[in-house]
């Protein structure tokens, strides 16, 4: 899928340079995504330490990011949880955080040792006691939700993976395996207890069925909602581990196994899963078994085959390290390790970009930009986007802000795994704004103020020679060259829309909502009456003038202008030195003008009048048609070839007649196509032409 979107403005202020990127094949770390490892949190020591297969946190490999924290509530079954271990928690997260990771958090209170005690020890909590026990974690969980990248239901079973079955809380007591009211009980509280920025996975499908009682997958509309439905995501436990997954996709009511996996593919799309390799299931690769899962497995995607396929119909975000594991084995010896380091969550990469060479304190800047994401998922929790220009003499940074909540383009959840996504918008740069030469660049930090300028927390994209791992930033590699700006205030007025009655300008097509179809998501004055470009040109004689700077202008109904980016100014800016420079003003269907001598052009400029007299626009006295006493810009040109001939009522007005909208057939502007535009507009004009060189 590629997104496509209307620009917010019509026309570029200044050229654009495109930049075009390499990518980068290799593997590197990425906050929120790639490996993770286990920590021992049951006695909760001072570090992080290892226990069996699970690595010490002090010598990690630079593909692990996340750290799996299951916090063993086995001491605290009957009683309230106790400072000290409330303590060592925040201990713990602080390690994380010091580290520049981040946590997956899971509770519990049975484990595999427990159940190898005899006399086994499976007795779990009350459904009371874990309410109380949520309670009492919420300070921690809020206070370093900065830290904490997933966090799942627990707290119900053995290992707090809730279902009932092999190694599951069907040999734990009380048994709320198949208790919803227990179940719903501890989801309303969790939800209520973690902040709306995170979602609370639970085990498997059933248990987000059993809640909500909605068999629809999860929507975009549902997860922007806050619902339960929206926050309540899922991990899997025992990835490649048996035909279902061991119950991953099985459910005691719906005896089709593969119901789950459509379902889970939909569901999944929204932040991924957290994966848990449970070695290496033999049926994988029996083609007679695959070709009863109604295509699940058979969107291969080479050279992985069917383990990309289902590693991408998962969204797999994270999946845990143990280098002696059977998947993880065989995955190394068919040389595929490397793809799968590199796909695990998002992985995003610039395509081009274009971005201007000049602008001005004060003034709008078009950033343009396409990127892929060839991971498996897309950045599950909040995530800023940024540009950032730096001073290449002072070294001074100044950060502008992109991110739009919910905007397809500039909100880095909704890059989707397999999409490219466009990235077209303009902003204002600060008026502060000092000049000099700037080195531009893209910063997708993350959310949390505590983390936001850390580099190991922003997000690096898959290039080469664009990251730049002192600040976290990726370089666009375009130098802006920020100039002392200059004002222009011309006053127009359009033949078309004019009434020498009023003085003023209709502004129908603003009334009408037709700009507003145009222009969509524009800010649109309330008395526009159309777009025009306004340019400035630089030369000592008219004939040798060539255009130096262009930008987009709303004309309003009584002939003065108003900048896209900021309608609160009647004046336009323009990034250059002052001097004297010719003005142009164009038109879709009335001839370009241009003033008749350079203009002396400042930050306090006076308004330049082409009303007043026909000497006003270069040309004259062809330049511009008197209507009362006033000179306007002559109607008629529906091609906009800057002249009035008769194709253009033939083939410009004639065949449009009876049609409404923005069309350059529509003379007087007043949104309909009528036989007014033919007999008292383009006919009369017929002959003339601009005079603009």
């Amino acid at each position: 899928m590629k997104w496509a979107f209307p620009l917010l403005i019509a026309l570029p202020l200044t050229a654009l340079g495109q930049q075009v990127y390499s990518v980068d094949t290799t593997w590197f770390k990425n906050p929120e995504r790639g490996l993770f490892v286990f920590a021992n949190s049951h006695r909760l020591p001072t570090d992080l330490t290892g226990h069996g297969n699970w690595i010490n946190i002090g010598n990690m490999p630079d593909s692990v990011t996340l750290v799996y924290e299951e916090f063993v509530l086995h001491d605290f079954k009957t009683t309230p949880i106790s400072q000290a271990y409330l303590d060592s928690m925040q201990s713990e997260f602080n390690n994380v955080r010091a580290r520049g990771m981040k946590s997956i958090v899971r509770f519990c209170y049975v484990t595999s040792s427990d159940w190898d005690e005899d006399p086994p020890d499976i007795t779990g909590a009350t459904i009371s006691m874990m309410l109380t026990h949520v309670q009492q974690i919420q300070p921690v969980i809020r206070n370093n939700i900065d830290v904490i990248a997933n966090f799942q239901a627990g707290f119900i079973g053995r290992w707090g993976e809730w279902g009932g079955g092999e190694g599951s809380v069907g040999f734990a007591y009380p048994d709320y395996s198949r208790d919803s009211v227990a179940q719903a009980s501890l989801l309303q509280s969790l939800l209520s207890m973690v902040p709306g920025s995170r979602m609370i996975d639970v085990r498997t499908p059933r248990y987000k069925l059993w809640y909500l009682h909605d068999l629809v997958p999860l929507s975009l509309a549902d997860w922007w909602s806050g619902s339960a439905k929206g926050r309540i995501g899922e991990h899997n436990d025992a990835f490649h581990a048996s035909q279902d997954d061991r119950g991953t996709f099985w459910d005691y009511n719906i005896l089709d196994t593969s119901y789950f996996r459509p379902w889970y593919k939909a569901e999944t799309k929204f932040g991924g899963i957290v994966a848990e390799q449970d070695g290496e299931w033999s049926s994988l690769y029996d083609p007679s078994w695959f070709a009863n899962l109604n295509g699940w497995y058979l969107s291969f995607v080479q050279p992985m085959g069917r383990e990309n396929a289902e590693m991408a119909n998962q969204h797999v975000m994270t999946i845990q390290l143990l280098p002696d594991e059977a998947w993880a084995m065989g995955m190394k010896s068919r040389g595929l390790w490397n793809t799968v380091l590199r796909r695990l969550g998002y992985r995003l990469q610039f395509i081009n970009s274009q971005l201007p060479s000049s602008a001005a304190p004060g003034g709008p800047i078009r950033l343009r930009f396409r990127l892929t994401n060839t991971g498996w998922s897309s950045p599950r929790n909040p995530r800023g986007l940024e540009l950032v220009l730096r001073g290449d003499a002072s070294g001074v940074e100044t950060r502008i802000n992109l991110f739009q909540h919910k905007h397809p383009q500039l909100d880095p959840r909704l890059w989707w795994a397999g999409d490219t996504v466009q990235v077209d918008t303009t902003v204002v740069l600060p008026g502060s704004l000092a000049p000099g030469t700037y080195s531009a660049f893209v910063n997708l930090p993350d959310t949390c103020a505590s983390i936001k300028g850390r580099p190991e927390y922003s997000i690096r994209l898959a290039n080469q020679g664009v990251w730049e791992p002192r600040t976290g930033y990726n370089n666009f590699g375009t130098k802006i060259v920020v100039a002392a700006n200059v004002h222009a205030s011309p006053l127009i007025l359009l033949q078309g829309p004019f009434s020498s009655g009023t003085g003023l300008m209709s502004n129908s097509l603003r009334t009408s909502g037709i700009l507003a179809t145009k222009f969509p998501g524009a800010a649109i004055p309330g008395l526009a009456v159309d777009s025009i470009s306004v340019e400035i040109r630089n030369a000592t004689t008219a004939g040798s003038s060539t255009i130096l700077l262009s930008t987009p202008a709303w004309l309003l109904t009584d002939g003065t202008v108003r900048g896209f980016a900021d309608t609160t100014k009647s004046y336009l800016t323009f990034p250059t030195s002052p001097g004297s420079f010719y003005i142009v003003i164009r038109h879709r269907n009335h001839l370009a003008i241009m003033s008749k001598n350079p203009v002396s052009l400042n930050s306090t400029t006076p308004t330049y009048d082409f009303t007043t007299a026909q000497t006003q626009a270069y040309g004259s006295p062809n330049a511009m048609i008197l209507v009362g006493t006033r000179y306007c810009m002559i109607s008629g040109d529906a091609d906009g070839n800057g002249q009035v001939q008769n194709s253009d009522v033939n083939t410009g007005i004639r065949p449009n007649l009876g049609l409404s909208g923005c069309l350059n057939a529509d003379a007087n502007l007043d949104g309909q196509v009528q036989n007014t535009d033919v007999n008292f507009y383009t006919r009369p004009n017929l002959g003339h032409g601009t005079q603009v060189p």
